[in-house]
């Protein structure tokens, strides 16, 4: 039925309002009830999960502290105490990223602060909090004596302000190996009012905080009425801390109901209650959408509960990751079984669908797999992840190694990074991904990469929790890596030593047995020295002798040939002359017998001149800087009828400036290139003359195309006076190339020839270099 039908019958019916009134009073009084008893227990459940989330909050936001403590505690254990500048930056890193440290400090075994983070922390404060009648030091106390982590009572701060200190035990090695503690204090107040942040958005609670039935928090210190007060313990590494929760008066005015003022009111007047009814039964529609609207959002608060605990949990996960691997830090010094203990942790204590750790040999691009857990099934055999900028290096790994930094793919079936990998990675349930780069000395050396069956499963604390592990097992990989080559020295050294008492043994024998053999030589010696003196000096005159008989040889030669030259003139002026008075009037048997006189007498001529020569070709009693380019041109001008007589050409490459003899130098290139043109083929003579440094000396080539020679006869063509034509075919006296190898040899170098009958010869000679020439160049 409508409104208005409802409203015309009122107007015939006088007691349908007051039935109405009745009614709607006796409703509403019941309906009033039941509301208030409602809203009452929707409000004492809300503040029952607030208090739960509260406490999950401190208990998450303290555990991570304190296990950061720890990991701090890890490495300075593994150093055995650490350099106090390397431990300085090491708690600086965490004081710069986490301020709701008062201070981070180290205190050694008899209970003395020593080190402190921030640099500009006092020293005294901590040293005064934790005097020997001071409830902190029963709590270093206690940390030592049960080995785990303490976190004390409250404290009163130099400064007025109330805190406590949580202390890490050190121990190291076997036995007590006590080191002091690792601890951090924190001021109360502000801590909590820090890691509550969240809590106390909305401003409808107050929150309060109890150590020992002290305060050490407070939302609202003005609180004087706390209705609906709900309360929890927390026990936290020996420590019980009391949290009091209850809802702001802001929060009960919103979810408080006026409906009972508006039923008291209905009495007053029938038509005004009727009027207030309706009206309030609007208000309580109204009332009812609100509720709606509450439980709705309870309901979203609920499901941001479950994800957080869900997240907790991870959370949990990871710390427990992370404590294991750093247990299996310090038990495990091989570097294989090091990174299948880490990828098995993480698969089993993590949760994680597959982990894999891979390596970047030095020179190579593609990332070798060492170690993998999980559902791998061939993938990683597959994946074939490089560190170059193509397809196959732009994933989390590969870009990870490249840049050095930690990469994530949050959904595999979207990411286009992961485009080669992408079925092979959702058929095995891979939906999301983090890479986090090793780094050794300063070096990325490889990658720890971890594969989740969730899309978006990595926030910012998994990251940051994983970037510590990898930080950690980078720190691993680089103490193993020092140890490896600290025992392959020791290997090494040990190697040496047993070498070197070997050497010192033989080399012992050996002195031994050369001392033996010196004082027999010494015996030796001194008889023979007298003979040696006594020969060195018949030597001296023997060789006083030999030059005396050496210049005379010369002096003989030169003058022979000069007295020979006389009477061969005298000869050959009458032959010629009869040759050209009584031409054609004698026979032809007595001109043959003229012209072979003739002949004769020129080719004595020129035997005595060759001999001639070749007797002044002496030793060189000093060198001087040459140019052989300008010898070349010497040599060729000297030769110029020759050359122009028989159409030969001469070609060279660029020819060295060195230390030589210029005039043998000449006579040198002047015979070796008449040799060339005399010994030519039928073609006209084509030279090439070449040189270039080979070591200590210059290799200079004269190379022809000539009738070339017989193997056989390398070994006689540099003899005096040999031949291996006859007269008639080719003219000369023997001596060219014998004055060749003189020359070379006055300079130290050596001669030789390389040829085959009809191919040409090649003539190589060395002069060996000498300081001039350096000075040449």
């Amino acid at each position: 039925m409508r409104d208005s039908d409802i409203l015309s019958k009122l107007k015939y019916n006088r007691l349908i309002p007051v039935l109405i009134c009745i009614a709607t009073v006796v409703g509403t009084l019941v309906l009033w009830q039941l509301l208030s008893a409602r809203v009452h227990e929707e409000v004492e459940h809300m503040v029952s999960l607030k208090t739960a989330s509260v406490k999950d909050d401190i208990l998450d936001n303290v555990e991570f502290r304190i296990n950061a403590l720890v990991r701090m505690a890890k490495r300075f254990e593994l150093k055995k105490q650490p350099d106090r500048r390397e431990w300085e930056a090491d708690a600086g890193l965490y004081y710069e990223h986490d301020r709701n440290y008062r201070a981070i400090a180290w205190i050694d075994p008899s209970f003395t602060a020593r080190w402190v983070v921030p640099a500009g922390a006092d020293l005294t404060e901590l040293n005064l909090i934790v005097t020997p009648k001071s409830p902190a030091r029963e709590t270093l106390v206690g940390a030592k004596g049960s080995r785990r982590v303490h976190l004390s009572g409250m404290l009163r701060l130099p400064d007025g302000k109330t805190g406590f200190i949580a202390a890490v035990p050190l121990f190291s090695g076997f036995g007590d190996g006590f080191n002091g503690f690792i601890a951090a204090s924190f001021e109360s107040q502000g801590f909590f009012h820090n890691i509550l942040a969240a809590q106390r958005e909305a401003n409808d609670y107050s929150i309060e905080i109890y150590r020992e039935g002290k305060l050490a928090y407070s939302s609202d210190t003005g609180a004087s009425l706390r209705p609906f007060s709900h309360e929890a313990d927390l026990e936290l590494y020996g420590a019980v801390w009391l949290i009091k929760v209850w809802p702001g008066t802001e929060y009960l005015r919103r979810v408080d109901s006026s409906l009972p003022e508006a039923v008291l009111a209905t009495g007053l007047l029938t038509s005004v209650i009727l009027s207030l009814a309706i009206y309030f039964a609007q208000v309580s529609i109204i009332k009812e959408r609100d509720l709606a609207a509450a439980n709705f959002k309870l309901k979203g608060e609920m499901a941001e509960r479950e994800s957080a605990e869900r997240k907790g949990a991870r959370l949990t996960r990871l710390y427990s990751v992370l404590s294991m691997v750093n247990e299996a830090i310090v038990r495990i010094r091989g570097p294989q079984e090091l990174y299948e203990r880490v990828c098995r942790i993480a698969v089993e204590e993590g949760e994680f669908v597959m982990t894999w750790a891979g390596l970047l040999d030095p020179g190579e691009t593609e990332i070798r797999p060492v170690a993998h857990a999980g559902r791998e099934e061939g993938y990683l055999e597959t994946a074939r992840i490089t560190v170059a900028d193509t397809p196959r290096g732009r994933g989390p790994t590969g870009s990870a190694i490249r840049e050095g930094r930690y990469f994530v793919c949050n959904d595999f079936a979207s990411d286009e990074r992961v485009g080669p990998w992408r079925d092979d990675a959702l058929l095995r349930g891979y939906r999301s991904s983090a890479s986090f780069p090793l780094l050794v000395r300063g070096r990325v050396a490889g990658a720890l990469t971890l594969y989740s069956g969730e899309p978006d499963f990595f926030d910012s604390e998994q990251i940051q929790l994983l970037t510590a592990l990898s930080a950690d097992l980078s720190f691993a990989m680089e103490s193993i890596d020092a140890d490896i080559q600290r025992r392959r020295a020791e290997e090494e050294l040990k190697e040496y030593r047993e070498q070197l008492e070997e050497a010192v043994e033989a080399r012992t024998r050996e002195l031994k047995d050369l001392n033996e053999k010196l004082s027999f030589e010494v015996t030796v010696r001194r008889g023979a020295e007298g003979a040696i003196a006594q020969m060195n000096s018949l030597l001296e005159k023997r060789a006083d002798e030999l030059e005396a008989v050496n210049k005379e040889l010369e002096a003989f030669t030169y003058s022979a040939s000069h007295d020979l030259q006389e009477p061969l003139r005298v000869v050959s002026g009458y032959v010629q002359l009869l040759e050209k008075r009584y031409r054609g009037k004698l026979d032809k048997d007595a001109e043959e017998f003229i012209s072979f006189a003739v002949d004769g007498v020129r080719r004595m001529q020129r035997l005595i001149n060759d001999l001639l020569s070749y007797s002044r070709i002496g030793k060189i009693k000093e060198f001087g800087i040459v140019d052989c380019e300008d010898v070349l041109k010497g040599a060729l001008a000297d030769l110029k009828a020759l050359i122009d007589e028989t159409g030969a050409t001469v070609t060279h490459s660029p020819l060295p400036v060195l230390a030589a003899d210029y005039s043998q130098m000449v006579h040198l290139f002047m015979n070796l290139m008449g040799n060339s043109i005399k010994y030519r083929s039928s073609a006209p003579p084509l030279i090439r003359i070449s040189a270039e440094r080979k070591g200590a000396e210059w290799l200079f080539a004269f190379r022809d195309n000539g009738i070339g020679i017989d193997p056989r006869y390398f070994g006689r063509i540099f003899e005096i006076f040999q031949r291996l034509h006859g007269k008639g075919a080719h003219s000369g006296s023997g001596i060219g190339l014998s004055i060749c190898k003189k020359v070379v040899e006055n300079h130290g170098g050596r001669i030789w020839v390389e040829s085959q009958p009809n191919e040409g010869a090649t003539f190589y000679f060395t002069i060996p270099m000498k300081e001039e020439d350096h000075e040449g160049e």
